[in-house]
């Protein structure tokens, strides 16, 4: 399945979600297709990376679950990420998992280290994806609060808009 996956995005190109979402109409049922999508993440081949992992956060917005050691590999993926729409996708993800203890610090250091990105985005997906980890780990309650007033500021509105949501207001 990976193999005929893969062809699906390399017909993506950045912006058309058809071959996506043909993508997901053909796979997402089947077993596996979680597990294939988190391997095509580390693709060599950009154009897949970024379809995969817009599928990954697709399949999540409508109620995938994912295996604890495939949330490991997906954790295990983020340093290493290619383009700022794949770390765009992983943020947007990473609230629809259940991050484990051993692996908290590692994502709260991922996310806090998009607070100063360049790209708007990021940083509001960023903050978003922090804000739930500190949920989950209340360990990181403190930062995820400190985080979200420092965003309160930031230049850009969608950013702010972030934080005022996650605030409740």
């Amino acid at each position: 399945m990976a193999d005929d996956l893969a062809s699906y995005l390399e017909r993506y190109d950045g912006a058309d979600t058809t071959p996506l979402n043909a993508a997901f109409a053909s796979f997402g049922s089947d077993d596996g297709f979680i597990a294939d999508l988190i391997a095509l993440c580390q693709s060599e081949n950009a154009t897949v990376v970024e379809g995969a992992s817009w599928l990954l956060k697709h399949a999540l917005e409508r109620k995938a679950v994912v295996a604890p050691p495939l949330v490991n590999r997906v954790i295990g993926a983020l340093p290493d990420l290619p383009t700022w729409q794949v770390k765009l996708h992983f943020a947007q993800s990473l609230p629809y998992l259940d991050i484990p203890d051993t692996k908290a610090k590692k994502v709260f250091e991922w996310t806090k280290g998009l607070a100063d990105h360049p790209r708007p985005f990021l940083r509001a997906w960023g903050l978003n994806a922090l804000v739930h980890l500190a949920e989950q780990h209340p360990a990181y309650a403190a930062s995820a609060a400190e985080a979200r007033a420092q965003a309160e500021g930031d230049k850009a509105a969608s950013v702010r808009a972030r934080a005022r949501n996650l605030r409740g207001g």
